[in-house]
């Protein structure tokens, strides 16, 4: 029984390193990073972008972004004015069920643009940026998934 438990812990060790490695494998080219970094509103009227400043992102080092929110092409709800629109910033690790260790400071810059600094993402792995629109009394999410390594 001892040799089963052994084999059955080798090939489990052996499964997560071929994610691992396939996941990390599958990460940041140029052309993927930026797509990567634009995504549509879980309600599909508005589409969000994020410019990470310095690129790419450092691990455990502090770093600021620029959001940039307009309304979807491909949406026919018209949205609130840009000018009552007002965003929050999340970092948070899906795996370890933990976000990031300081809150953002959000800085509106005019015309659907924002700047976040204190961003950190402090640890190595899966990531995911949550960044809330709110326009009046409606929120609607865009996630972005990072990895760190």
């Amino acid at each position: 029984m001892p040799a089963f438990r052994l084999v059955l812990a080798l090939w489990m060790t052996l499964g997560t390193v071929v994610c691992t490695t396939a996941r990390a494998l599958a990460i940041d080219s140029s052309a993927s990073a930026v797509s990567a970094r634009t995504a549509t509103t879980a309600g599909k009227h508005l589409r969000v972008r994020y410019e990470p400043r310095p690129d790419p992102i450092p691990l455990d080092e502090p770093f600021a972004i620029r959001v940039y929110v307009e309304p979807d092409a491909s949406s026919s709800t018209r949205t609130a004015s840009p000018s009552g629109r007002r965003i929050e910033v999340r970092g948070w690790m899906p795996e370890h069920l933990h976000g990031m260790p300081l809150a953002p400071l959000v800085t509106p810059a005019g015309d659907g643009v924002w700047n976040v600094d204190g961003m950190l993402l402090h640890m190595t792995g899966h990531w995911q940026l949550f960044i809330d629109v709110m326009d009046d009394d409606k929120r609607d999410r865009a996630t972005f998934d990072v990895e760190l390594r």
